[in-house]
This record gives structure tokens, sequence and C-alpha cells, in this order.
């Protein structure tokens, strides 16, 4: 994709956020061709995505990797 398409756009601050590298990744959810949903950590901060095809789903998504303590998400969304 192109820069260009990006500036002006919702959620573009998010995408200057993002690191280019990870200490670690989990595959939390996947169905090949389907859905799947990765959380990946960079020191002390958890990223997590979920991508599907063209059909809604609702996922349950376990945490329990994050551990114990109080943790506060953004959400990024598209779509419907």
């Amino acid at each position: 994709d192109y820069p260009e398409n990006y500036r002006g756009k919702q959620g573009l601050d998010f995408l200057r956020q993002v690191p280019a590298t990870w200490d670690e990744t989990k595959v939390l959810h996947a169905g090949v061709g389907e859905y799947v949903t990765i959380a990946r950590r960079n020191g002390n901060a958890w990223y997590l995505g979920s991508i599907t095809n063209w059909t809604s789903r609702e996922l349950s998504i376990p945490l329990d990797f994050l551990g114990k303590g109080t943790w506060t998400a953004e959400v990024y969304a598209d779509g419907g």
C-alpha cells in the first residue's frame, strides 16, 4: 500500500505507534482462510489484533497471558 492512502485517515496515529519488532508473539485463535487473532508484545506493551474474511463472527479472546493487574485497552476497528 502507499502512505498517501493513509494521510488524514482515522487510525493513522495507531500505525505510527506500532513497533516493527516484537519480543513475543502468541496466536490466540485461528481458522485457515477464515480468521486469526494474534497478540504481540514489545517491552511491557501488548498489541492484539484480529482479522476475518467476509463472515461476521464473535470470539472470546483469552487474556490470561497478561497476568494479574489492571490493563487498559485502546480499540481500533473498521467495518461494521
